[in-house]
C-alpha cells in the first residue's frame, strides 16, 4: 500500500483523487479479505460488477474505480489483462436541478449561521464547487474577482466578484481576521468565542458542516427540491445564461474543458421557446 500511494503521489494528481485511490484498493482488500496483490483477473472483475449492480454505484463512481483499479494492477503490478479493454461504464447523463433566482434567496434566507450563509452565498454567486470555496485564502480575493487557484484537474481560473458579495467578505473576515484562510474552521465542540477560535484556526471550514448547513437551510425553506450545494452552481450557470451571458464566457467562469459540459445548461432554460412554438405550429399547419 506504501508503493501504491508512491506511485499514485507521481502521477501528480489531485490530492482528493489520490486519497480515493487509495481507498478504493483498502475497499477492495475488505470485499476479498486479502492482500489486493494476490488477487486475480477474475476476482477484480466480479469486484467491478459487485460495485455496479449490487452496490448501485454511479456511472462516474465506476470509472474512476476502474481507473484506481487500473493504475493498480495494471500500471504498477504490470497485469496486461483483457479486462481493462472490456469494462465500459456509460454516463447515462440527466439534466440538472436547479432552483429558480427567488428559491435560491429563500434558502440562502434560512442557513442560520452567518459563517455558513456566506460562502454558501459566494458559491452562488461565483458559481464555484463546494472544495474550490472552502479553500479560498485572503489572497485569492481582490475587488472584482475570485481567483481558483486549484479548481478540477489543477486549473486556475478568474470569476467575477459582484461587489456586494466583496463588501460582504470583507466585513466577514474582519470578524476573524485569519491570516490565510478566508472561511477557516471554528474547530469541534461549542459555540462560545467562535470568531477568536476562527481567528487562530490553521485549517479551513469543513466541507460536511457546510453541507448540512445547507441541508437544514432547504428544509426550513420549505422547498421540496432535493437540493445539494451543487445545485448552487447549476443555478448560477442557468440563470447567468437566461440573462444573456455568453456560453463561452460561462464556460471560463465555471472552469469547464469542454463546453459541451457547459451547453447542457441551455436544455433547462425558456430561452426562444415562444418563438419556436410559433415556428413548429406554422410548419405543422403548412403539412395539412
Amino acid at each position: 500500500m506504501r508503493d501504491y500511494a508512491e506511485h499514485v503521489c507521481l502521477r501528480d494528481l489531485a490530492l482528493s483523487t489520490q486519497q480515493g485511490y487509495y481507498r478504493q484498493i483498502r475497499l477492495v482488500e475488505e470485499r476479498h479479505g486479502k492482500d489486493p496483490k494476490l488477487l486475480g483477473q477474475k476476482r477484480i472483475q466480479s469486484y467491478i460488477v459487485h460495485l455496479r449492480e449490487e452496490r448501485g454505484w454511479s456511472a462516474s463512481s465506476v470509472r474512476q474505480a476502474v481507473a484506481c483499479l487500473r493504475g493498480f494492477y495494471g500500471d504498477m503490478l504490470g497485469k496486461d489483462w483483457d479486462l481493462w479493454r472490456h469494462a465500459r461504464s456509460r454516463e447515462r447523463r440527466k439534466l440538472p436541478m436547479v432552483l429558480e433566482i427567488e428559491q435560491v434567496a429563500k434558502v440562502l434566507g434560512s442557513v442560520a449561521l452567518l459563517r455558513h450563509r456566506v460562502p454558501l452565498r459566494l458559491i452562488y454567486c461565483c458559481g464555484l464547487r463546494l472544495d474550490e470555496c472552502v479553500r479560498l485564502t485572503i489572497d485569492d480575493i481582490e475587488p472584482g474577482a475570485v481567483i481558483v487557484r486549484d479548481g478540477k484537474g489543477g486549473k486556475e481560473r478568474r470569476v467575477p466578484l459582484p461587489e456586494p458579495v466583496y463588501r460582504q467578505l470583507q466585513r466577514y473576515w474582519k470578524q476573524h481576521r485569519n491570516p490565510k484562510w478566508l472561511f477557516p474552521t471554528p474547530g469541534r465542540g461549542r459555540r462560545e468565542n467562535a470568531r477568536e477560535r476562527m481567528g487562530r484556526s490553521t485549517e479551513p471550514m469543513g466541507k460536511g458542516a457546510l453541507q448540512k448547513a445547507f441541508h437544514d437551510a432547504v428544509a426550513a425553506s420549505g422547498i421540496r427540491k432535493k437540493a445539494t450545494i451543487h445545485t448552487l452552481r447549476h443555478s448560477y450557470a442557468t440563470h447567468l445564461l437566461i440573462l444573456g451571458v455568453n456560453i463561452r464566457q460561462l464556460q471560463l467562469y465555471l472552469g469547464h474543458e469542454d463546453i459541451e459540459t457547459t451547453a447542457i445548461y441551455l436544455h433547462l432554460i425558456p430561452f426562444g421557446e415562444e418563438k419556436s412554438m410559433k415556428h413548429i405550429e406554422a410548419i405543422a399547419r403548412m403539412t395539412r
